[in-house]
Order: structure tokens, then C-alpha cells, then sequence
């Protein structure tokens, strides 16, 4: 039986990928990055040096060692793991608004699935659901919340016109009970 023969790494210059062993860790097939068709071949071998980078990082290594071990200098290194980083977040973003889209169209379909019941259109006495009402209550304040129109504080410069109203117009209670304990006399 003949043993595989692996490629040997050669010495690097400005414009070549790293030489990578066949479907070891680091192998084109690996990344995700493989799948997208570069415009040209400095892009893809940019697209190689930068995943490679990135997994010295995350092992561990300085960009000065990975530089040296990709055979670049450490300034492109430092490029190349921003652009990597950059990437990342705007993915990051890409996948936290598609999951809150998500999440939107869930309680949407909730609330349209209770809201006959809470409004009392279901029921033969055309009386409201309470426990339906509760919910859809519910299902208003997590959308606000997703959307980023919950506020349970607002800070208001002294002096401004709003300074006394604030209280008012933007307090939230936490649960039912803080606007009760208040009228207990207990505050």
C-alpha cells in the first residue's frame, strides 16, 4: 500500500496563499469562505491568507507569529484579522435582525390568533377575554421591546421642559404591583 504524499510548504511570497495540506485543518474545503467565488485570484488568495490568520488567532498565536509563519508582514496580518473581524460583526447584525424579523412575524401571528378573543368578536356574549387581553398586552410590550420602543427610563437634563412630565409620560412599571405599593402610602 502506497502512502499519500502530501504537499510541501514552500516559501511564501507577497502574492501566494499558504500551501495547505489536503483536508487538514486550514483546507480551502474548510472554509466557508471556499464557497464564494472570488472576482480575481489576488481575492482569493487574500480570502486563504485572511481565514488562515484568523485561525492562528483564534489558536492563539501574535500577529507577529502568524506573520511569520504566513510569511507576510505584520501589518497586513493586522489588515487582514480587521477585515476579518469587520465581517464578522456585520454578519453578526445581518443574523440579529433576521432573527428579530423572525420573532416580530411570530407575535404578529400570536396576537392575530388572539385578538378576536380579547376583543370579544369570538365569544356568543361578545364579551372580551380577559386572559386573551393579558396576553395580547403581552405580546405588544415583547414586540415593542424587539423593536426598541420599550422604556422603562428615561434620563431628563434638569432644567429641560420635560423635566416633571417624565415621570409620567415615560414610567413603566417593572410588574403590576409598583404602581399599587405606591398607593398603599408605603413610599
Amino acid at each position: 500500500m502506497a502512502a499519500k504524499k502530501r504537499p510541501t510548504r514552500r516559501k511564501k511570497g507577497a502574492g501566494d496563499a499558504p500551501e495547505l495540506r489536503e483536508g487538514g485543518i486550514g483546507s480551502v474545503e474548510d472554509r466557508p469562505s471556499a464557497a464564494v467565488k472570488p472576482k480575481s485570484q489576488a481575492a482569493l488568495t487574500r480570502a486563504i491568507l485572511r481565514a488562515r490568520a484568523v485561525e492562528l488567532k483564534i489558536a492563539g498565536a501574535s500577529e507577529e507569529q502568524i506573520a511569520k509563519q504566513l510569511g507576510t508582514s505584520q501589518k497586513k496580518i493586522a489588515t487582514l484579522l480587521d477585515e476579518a473581524t469587520e465581517r464578522m460583526q456585520e454578519k453578526f447584525a445581518r443574523d440579529v435582525e433576521k432573527a428579530r424579523r423572525i420573532e416580530i412575524s411570530r407575535l404578529d401571528m400570536l396576537q392575530l390568533a388572539l385578538w378576536p378573543h380579547a376583543v370579544g368578536t369570538k365569544s356568543e356574549d361578545r364579551k372580551p377575554d380577559y386572559a386573551a387581553v393579558d396576553r395580547v398586552l403581552k405580546i405588544i410590550a415583547e414586540r415593542a421591546k424587539l423593536r426598541g420602543l420599550h422604556v422603562n427610563h428615561v434620563e431628563v437634563d434638569a432644567g429641560s421642559p420635560l423635566e416633571g412630565m417624565a415621570a409620567v409620560v415615560y414610567y413603566l412599571p417593572k410588574n403590576g404591583r409598583e404602581a399599587d405599593d405606591d398607593a398603599d402610602g408605603d413610599a
